[in-house]
C-alpha cells in the first residue's frame, strides 16, 4: 500500500498516509520514510522522461514535464496527473514499478522518519542510519525509482506511438 505512487491525493494516498501515521504512533518510523521518498518518484520520472524522450511527448506535456521536478522536491505528486489521465494504462504501471523499488530500498535499509514531512524538507529528520547515509539512501532510492519509471515511461510511449503509426517529433 505505501509503495503505490501516492495516487495524487486520492483515497489510496489517504489510506497510505493514515497507515503511516498509525505506524509512527506505534514507534515504527520506516513506513513514513518510505511514503515520503516514494512521493518524489512520479514527478522526477515525468521530468526525466521529458528531458530524455522529448520527441515522444506533445508540446503541452513537455511544458508540464519541465516543472514537475520542483513539485517532486516538495513531495507533491500532482504534476504527473496530466500524464496519467492521458495514458493511464501505461503511465500508472510505470510509476508503480519505480515507486515500489524506491519503497523497497528505503524500507529494506531501515531508514525512518518520525515526523510527518515531505520532500527534501525531511532530509534532516531521517533516522535509522547515520544522518548522511540515511539521506543518501532515502533520496538516492527516489532517484533510482524515478530512473526506472522514466525508462518505462519512454519505452511505453515509444511503443504506443509506433503502434499508432505516429512518428516521434
Amino acid at each position: 500500500m505505501v509503495w503505490f505512487p501516492s495516487t495524487w491525493g486520492g483515497p489510496v494516498n489517504k489510506a497510505a498516509y493514515a497507515f503511516c501515521l498509525g505506524a509512527m504512533a506505534n514507534g515504527n518510523f520506516i513506513p513514513y520514510a518510505t511514503f515520503a521518498s516514494v512521493k518524489m518518484v512520479s514527478a522526477f520520472s515525468v521530468t526525466g522522461a521529458i528531458m530524455f524522450g522529448k520527441q515522444y511527448f506533445n508540446k503541452q506535456e513537455q511544458e508540464i514535464g519541465k516543472q514537475t521536478w520542483i513539485l517532486g522536491l516538495a513531495g507533491i505528486t500532482e504534476g504527473a496527473i496530466p500524464f496519467a489521465v492521458g495514458d493511464p494504462f501505461r503511465v500508472i504501471p510505470s510509476l508503480i514499478v519505480g515507486s515500489a523499488v524506491t519503497g523497497a530500498i528505503v524500507a529494506f535499509l531501515g531508514v525512518g522518519l518520525d515526523v510527518p514531512g515531505a520532500g527534501i524538507f525531511s532530509l534532516a529528520l531521517l533516522e535509522g542510519q547515520p544522518i548522511l547515509l540515511a539521506g543518501v539512501i532515502w533520496f538516492g532510492a527516489a532517484i533510482i525509482g524515478a530512473l526506472i519509471s522514466m525508462f518505462l515511461l519512454i519505452v511505453t510511449r515509444k511503443g504506443k506511438l509506433r503502434k499508432q503509426g505516429i512518428q516521434a517529433r
